[in-house]
């Protein structure tokens, strides 16, 4: 890529190796990546780093489909180390999107003059221990080899694009994306016929940004997950100069306390309230930004059962004051598990897009897609769509490639449960929309793929930094979040519902049984 790579031998304690390419090499150029590879070079060690990509910023330069933002507050998202760094970026929103955290992370890299260090397009394929040299042996796709003393492998959990086996999926006439190798060129989706296959985080991400621009949208869900609004914002001048005077205090709470973010948690327990006091709080939480649902909320909503189904029963109530059609919010509804059972995502105008005539739900689970795969045959009255957008949620080994299907148009499809990862490719480059071909398929049929996430309960802090990145379960696009219509029905229970209103009492014994209408 015409870049000059620097990696000096004198180590840490000043001797030097000649066999030795660096003392510390770091695999992956993202948010932690960059960290790591800053540390290792002011500690003194000679630093190498490999990425696969050809620029920096991990998933932030992977996943660049339309939607794709954070869901962690920006200037709680980036790097701590330096206040003269912090000073110098001013993020215009809370949340901001990926254009904007791609430029941050090539800013921290040029200002910290790292870039010097790093080999793009440079997979790593294998990694091999030498107990005789005590030295690591890192071999890259294009057979280069490279031999360090520490290997720090910063590959992340965010990364890693999906392609489901699913039968038919090769018959697919149009052109096919998947949101983590979502090329630099723009795609074209206007006046196409759209199917997105999966509603995780990507999903609804991108199903509300591209609702405007397609001329229908099909939706195929096999999971539903509880979505609720990230209250997007603009951050105002006087606000921004708030929070530069404010590093040190931002500092500290963000790397001591035991989520990473910014928010005062709650003092109280769900049912140390009345339920009118319950339910006015859940109002103040539907509106607050972000993660603060979760680490703001009743301090035993992840602790006790019938205080997170009732909060379940606030988002049912919520759901239902949006989404127009009972038939449609039946299916967005989860039934399989309470909140935070699995990543929740944070989300702008996704379950509004459903009120459109021009966007179609799909449940998968009820409709199985085709074989062979011919989006809208027999699974909507949609004609086969000209474009499509899917995810699965079977970790595809660190392959940034799609399978060699790719090349002739493929489609993505939904994820099956036991399906078998695909085989990785060789070649981890960024597809090009110039590149793809046009079939002789309806409309010039286009497609697009949703990235899968590896599944990962736990959260983990990216080092030197105040995120905390969440393991997805999820299979497909998320879009920033607004807050949806205000639901205009009674707090006494979801309207349409089977299950009995939440009765006043402050600790209903009937609770435990809309627990379970949540979780069966």
């Amino acid at each position: 890529m015409g870049e000059t790579f620097v990696a000096t031998h004198a180590t840490a304690a000043g001797g030097t190796d000649p066999a030795i390419d660096a003392d510390v090499l770091v695999v992956g150029a993202g948010v932690t990546g960059i960290y790591q590879l800053y540390l290792a070079r002011e500690a003194g060690f000679s630093v190498l780093m490999l990425e696969a990509g050809a620029g920096v910023g991990g998933t932030w330069y992977w996943n660049r489909y339309p939607g794709s933002r954070y869901d962690s507050e920006s200037y709680t998202y980036g790097y701590f180390f330096s206040r003269e760094l912090f000073n110098d970026w001013t993020w215009p929103e809370v949340f901001t999107g990926q254009a904007e955290s791609e430029r941050y992370f090539n800013h921290v890299v040029d200002r910290f003059d790292l870039r010097r260090h790093i080999r793009f397009d440079a997979r790593v394929v294998a990694e091999d221990w030498d107990e005789g040299t005590g030295s690591w042996t890192v071999r890259t796709a294009d057979g280069s080899e490279v031999r360090a003393r520490f290997v720090v492998n910063a590959t992340g959990v965010l990364s890693a694009p999906v392609y489901p086996q699913v039968p038919g999926r090769e018959d697919f006439r149009g052109i096919a994306h998947h949101t983590g190798l979502w090329p630099e060129e723009p795609v074209e989706f206007a006046g196409k016929r759209v199917a997105v296959v999966g509603t995780g985080s990507s999903g609804v991400q991108v199903i509300p940004a591209i609702a405007d621009e397609v001329a229908s949208l099909t939706v195929y869900q096999r999971t539903p997950n509880w979505c609720v609004p990230l209250n997007n914002r603009v951050i105002p001048a006087e606000e921004q100069a708030r929070i530069k005077a404010d590093f040190e205090r931002i500092r500290e709470i963000v790397t001591d306390n035991d989520t990473g973010f910014l928010h005062v948690p709650h003092d109280r327990a769900t049912f140390d309230d009345t339920r009118e006091q319950r339910w006015a709080f859940y109002e103040t939480i539907w509106r607050a930004p972000g993660f603060a649902k979760l680490t703001t909320n009743y301090t035993d909503l992840f602790t006790d059962r019938d205080a997170n189904a009732e909060w379940c029963a606030f988002l049912e109530e919520k759901y239902r004051g949006i989404v127009q059609d009972p038939a449609t919010v039946e299916k967005l509804i989860p039934r399989d598990h309470l909140y935070a059972g699995k990543r929740p995502p944070f989300v702008t105008g996704y379950l509004e897009t459903f009120n459109r005539p021009d966007v179609d739900l799909v449940d998968l689970r009820e409709t199985p897609l085709p074989r062979p795969m011919t989006f809208g045959r027999g699974t909507t009255s949609r004609s086969v769509p000209s474009c499509s957008i899917s995810a699965s949620p079977v970790p595809w080994q660190n392959s940034r490639k799609p399978p060699a299907t790719w090349t002739s148009g493929c489609s993505s499809t939904t994820p099956a449960a036991t399906t078998a990862p695909a085989s990785p490719p060789t070649e981890p480059r960024r597809p090009s929309t110039s590149s793809l071909p046009k079939h002789s398929g309806p409309s010039g049929a286009a497609a697009a793929w949703t990235c899968s996430r590896s599944a990962a309960p736990t959260h983990r802090r990216c080092a030197g930094s105040s995120t905390w990145q969440a393991g997805h379960t999820a299979i497909s696009p998320i879009p920033p979040t607004s807050p949806g219509k205000r639901s205009t029905t009674s707090p006494t229970g979801p309207p349409g519902s089977t299950a009995a209103p939440i009765p006043t009492s402050v600790r209903p014994s009937a609770l435990s049984a809309a627990a379970t209408r949540y979780s069966r």
